[in-house]
């Protein structure tokens, strides 16, 4: 598996099949880059798919907690696009997808969700910090251990 500093993190990745088409998959929390394996069975003569570990998954770094962890993994997948691509993402995964196409729209040939977390992809926005405020008492208790 390469390894290589990608958005200023050390990653870790693969590249799996031999397909015309180019593609970037990103795995969900608690998995590595390796979720892909099943699928790549029956996909491997249609793309290349290229994988990588999430910041503190498989192979990759640890994230030392400073920043935004959701943009982090955002920039790192930036960093594998260098042309049009078909983008998957599976859970936190696709959430980073989303941003990505967000973000670079025509760097996506296409974009396939599975699973998403999509509340994440609110972080920040007035919809979160009303959740936030209206959960804070729960969460207090929580800490507490009531």
């Amino acid at each position: 598996m390469p390894e290589g500093m990608r958005a200023g993190h050390p990653t870790s990745w693969r590249v799996m099949g031999q397909g015309e088409r180019p593609a970037l998959a990103i795995h969900c929390g608690l998995a590595h880059s390796g979720e892909w394996s099943g699928a790549m069975a029956h996909l491997g003569d249609r793309i290349t798919l290229t994988a990588f570990d999430l910041p503190g998954h498989g192979r990759s770094g640890v994230w030392d907690g400073q920043g935004d962890y959701p943009r982090l993994c955002a920039r790192i997948a930036a960093s594998f696009v260098d042309r049009p691509l078909d983008l998957i993402g599976h859970s936190f995964g696709a959430v980073t997808a989303l941003r990505l196409a967000l973000a670079a729209p025509d760097a996506i040939r296409t974009l396939t969700l599975i699973e998403p977390v999509l509340f994440a992809a609110t972080r920040g926005s007035p919809v979160w910090v009303a959740h936030r405020r209206a959960s804070a008492p729960f969460e207090q208790a929580m800490a507490e251990g009531r």
